[in-house]
């Protein structure tokens, strides 16, 4: 793992990124989308999944309403600098 390369995707513009876990699946309407717990905090949001496949359990990192990539298992804290 390059840790510049991992760092500098963080880095790319857009809007904020969470790491969620997921709760609960919805693929009714033709599109994977899933509800997501962020971490920390308890906040639920539907995002999109398309593409992937997800299961209850996951955490994945969530960008502007949609998955963007996996995110650690392990415990998450929020760290203001």
């Amino acid at each position: 793992m390059n840790i510049w390369k991992t760092f500098d995707r963080l880095m790319q513009t857009g809007g904020p990124r969470f790491i969620g876990e997921v709760t609960a699946v919805n693929t009714s309407f033709g599109d994977v989308r899933c509800t997501v717990t962020l971490l920390p905090g308890g906040t639920s949001i539907e995002v999109t999944a398309n593409g992937r496949s997800v299961e209850i359990g996951q955490h994945w990192l969530i960008q502007d309403g949609q998955i963007i990539g996996d995110a650690t298992s392990g415990t998450v804290i929020d760290v203001d600098i």
